[in-house]
Formats: C-alpha cells, sequence, structure tokens
C-alpha cells in the first residue's frame, strides 16, 4: 500500500512540474508533495555547479516559511571524507543520517539559522548544539553525474527509514526531468533572443532553433520512454493484481504525454500537431491495450485542427482517461459495441470534444463532480483548470461526454 501511494504522488509530481515555466513553480509543489508522506520540517534544495565545485541553495523552506535563498551562503565541495552534501556529491548515493550532529562535525563550513531569520556563517563547534537530529540527503543525476541534491532534516532521532530514502530518491527523479527539461527550454529562450538581434544570420539561426527543439521533444520523449520502462520492470516483479492495473494506468498516461513529444518531433514547425493523427493514435494504441480490436468499433470524426502543445498534453490525457474508462468498464463480460470521438470547431476559437460509448451506462447516483477515482479527478483538473473549460457527462443511454474549451486559454 505504502509503494502505491509512493507511486501515486511521484506520478502525481511528474505530471504537476512537467509543464512548469520555471524553478520557483517547482519547488513549492515538490516540498507539498514530499510533505504527504515523509515528515520534512526542513527542506533545502541544492544546485551544483561541477565546474567550479560550488554547492548554491536554490530553495529552502523550514517549518513552512519558504526563506530568502539570497541569505545562503554558497558552499564549496569539501575534501574527500568532509561534509555530508560534499560527500553525496562526490559518491552520488544517497544518505541517511540518524546523528546529523556527529555527521557535520567535520565539515569546515557551517551556517546557522538565527532567530530572527539571519543566516550566519560560522566555524565554531558550537554550532553543533542546534542542528537537527536526523536527516536525508539524495542527489539529483543527469547521465549519471550528481547536479543537485535534495536534504530534509527533523529535530527527532532516527527519523528517516530506507522507504524514505527510496520515496525521495523518485522524486529527485522526476525533479530532474523537470529542471533539465527547462534548462534546455531556458537555453532555447536564450537561442530564440540571439534570433532577434542577428538580423544577418537570421535564417542560420532559425535552423539551429527548429534543431534544438527537436533535440527538446526527443529528449522528453526519451525520458518518459525510461520512466515507462521502469514501470513495466515494476509490474513484471509484481504480483498483486490491483498494483499492476494502477502501474499499467500510470503507464497508459506517460505514454499519451510522450506521443505529444513523439508527435511535435514529426511535425513541420515543432509546435503544433494535427489532431485527426493523434486522436487516431492514442484510440488504437488503447485498443491493442485493452484486446478490444474487433470487439469494440472506434468511430472517429475529427476535423482539421491543430493543437499546441500547452494544449495536447492535457487533451491527450483527458482524452486518455475517458478511453481507458470505457474500454474498462463500458462493455463488461466481452459484450460488444461502438466508441465515438468527434472534436468540433466551435465559434470564438473553442474546441468541442465528444466521446460516447452505447455500453452499460452509468449508476443513477453517479456524480462526475464528487467522484474521487484518480482517473476521473484527473481529468476535472485538466479541464477545469488547465483547459479552462467545461465537460458535462451523461450516462443514461450509454455514456457521453461533453468536453469544451478555448484553443487559447489563459
Amino acid at each position: 500500500a505504502l509503494l502505491l501511494e509512493q507511486q501515486e504522488v511521484v506520478n502525481r509530481l511528474s505530471l504537476e512540474i512537467g509543464n512548469a515555466a520555471s524553478l520557483e513553480e517547482i519547488f513549492p509543489v515538490i516540498k507539498r508533495e514530499i510533505g504527504v508522506l515523509v515528515h520534512s520540517p526542513a527542506l533545502f534544495i541544492s544546485l551544483f555547479d561541477r565546474k567550479n565545485k560550488l554547492i548554491t541553495p536554490v530553495y529552502v523552506n523550514i517549518e513552512g516559511e519558504e526563506l530568502n535563498i539570497s541569505d545562503f551562503p554558497v558552499l564549496p565541495l569539501e575534501p574527500e571524507g568532509m561534509g555530508v552534501q560534499s560527500q553525496v556529491v562526490r559518491t552520488g548515493k544517497s544518505l541517511i543520517l540518524n546523528d546529523w550532529r556527529e555527521a557535520v562535525r567535520n565539515s569546515i563550513t557551517h551556517y546557522d539559522i538565527k532567530s530572527d531569520g539571519k543566516i550566519v556563517k560560522t566555524n565554531e563547534e558550537t554550532i553543533l548544539e542546534g542542528l537537527p537530529k536526523s536527516g536525508l540527503v539524495v542527489p539529483m543525476k543527469s547521465e549519471r553525474q550528481v547536479f543537485g541534491l535534495f536534504m530534509i532534516q527533523c529535530k527527532d532521532s532516527h527519523t528517516y527509514t530506507v522507504e524514505d530514502c527510496n520515496f525521495l530518491e523518485g522524486v529527485a527523479n522526476v525533479t530532474a526531468v523537470a529542471v533539465q527539461n527547462l534548462k534546455l527550454v531556458s537555453d532555447l529562450d536564450k537561442q530564440v533572443k540571439e534570433l532577434q538581434s542577428a538580423h544577418a544570420s537570421l535564417q542560420q539561426l532559425l535552423e539551429e532553433k527548429e534543431v534544438l527543439l527537436k533535440e527538446i521533444h526527443h529528449r522528453v520523449k526519451n525520458n518518459m520512454q525510461v520512466v515507462y520502462s521502469l514501470l513495466n520492470m515494476q509490474i513484471h516483479e509484481t504480483e498483486d493484481a490491483r498494483s499492476i492495473e494502477v502501474l499499467q494506468e500510470s503507464q497508459s498516461r506517460i505514454r499519451s504525454m510522450a506521443l505529444v513529444h513523439e508527435k511535435l518531433y514529426d511535425s513541420a514547425d515543432q509546435a503544433s500537431i494535427n489532431a485527426e493523427d493523434f486522436i487516431h493514435t492514442i484510440t488504437h494504441e488503447l485498443m491493442g491495450a485493452y484486446d478490444a480490436v474487433g470487439r469494440i468499433n472506434c468511430v472517429i470524426d475529427v476535423s482539421d485542427v491543430t493543437l499546441d502543445i500547452n494544449i495536447a498534453v492535457p487533451c491527450g490525457l483527458v482524452v486518455n482517461e475517458i478511453l481507458s474508462n470505457a474500454f474498462k468498464y463500458a462493455f463488461p463480460n466481452e459484450r460488444r459495441g461502438t466508441i465515438s470521438i468527434s472534436v468540433t470547431p466551435l465559434e470564438n476559437n473553442f474546441l468541442k470534444i465528444r466521446i460516447s460509448d452505447d455500453g452499460i451506462g452509468l449508476p443513477d447516483d453517479f456524480d462526475f463532480q464528487q467522484i474521487s477515482t484518480m482517473g476521473m479527478t484527473l481529468v476535472r483538473i485538466l479541464v477545469q483548470g488547465q483547459l479552462d473549460g467545461t465537460i458535462t457527462v451523461d450516462g443514461k443511454e450509454g455514456t457521453t461526454f461533453d468536453i469544451t474549451f478555448p484553443l487559447d486559454p489563459a
């Protein structure tokens, strides 16, 4: 049960930070999600500058208060065998510390957080009396090299377990992907600004931008494929049927997001995808996954519409969730039937997606706004939150979902 809960938190975190525009958006989400399962009154996130051998704090939250990061000193990488953070950077291995004070006694650099919030750098051993008793430090890695650290601390003794460490490593892994993708996007933005000031070489730089965009979509797709493969390994090691189902659902969601970047990589402008091709691919892959070929007929009617990445990712997840539910529940006992998917442009640059089936329908007391399953909760969050749209459900004769949203949500 704990493994499933940890996996759901990591999956939810991956969805929330995957489309973040900056590190500042990511860190509070990480703090909130870590706190769901691990006691973490103090959270420190740092980045490691390998060239200059410096550990730079980028986010500090203590007892729910985010502290001014400019007050924290940059730490030099300490010699072999010295310094907790330096040890994790050098070895690339996580540390569970149940006697934090003893662990940092031989550090060269200490800093203390005073009662007025000021951070003071000190070498005095008396600082040890004010330190926490337990700590957990895990690395963030890219291509097997440490580029950052997660560190949580607690005043109680023997607080953290191997399970906590495994969970925080999972959080660090999805964060590493998001941070690296932000770095790629940042590099791309820098290139775009250079394009604007370099008219003489505009065409050449535009070609470089296209290559960078392709590389971004290629890397994102590959990163998601790695996560997909890891889940597949977990499925083969799991015997519980419910656990396998949850992991397979996570795989399906990851695949729908990866498909967006796959289509963007192959598109002419690397910025938008063809809705008809996208919907067809999702539908056919799910038909195969649920062994529905030949038993359930899928009728697809999609107008000539293109979707940019801000629309395509949440839209793909919504379609994936609703279709998955239809394949799983609408036609029990090998019943035959039809699922229809239509995408229609409306006035004022709105789009309507209708997904309907002629299956067994929904219970009389079904309330879409109150149902708490992860899939339907995800649909509500994506439609109402990210797409800024509306959704209605009719379950009297089969089931019909009508989703309407603007193509340029605020």
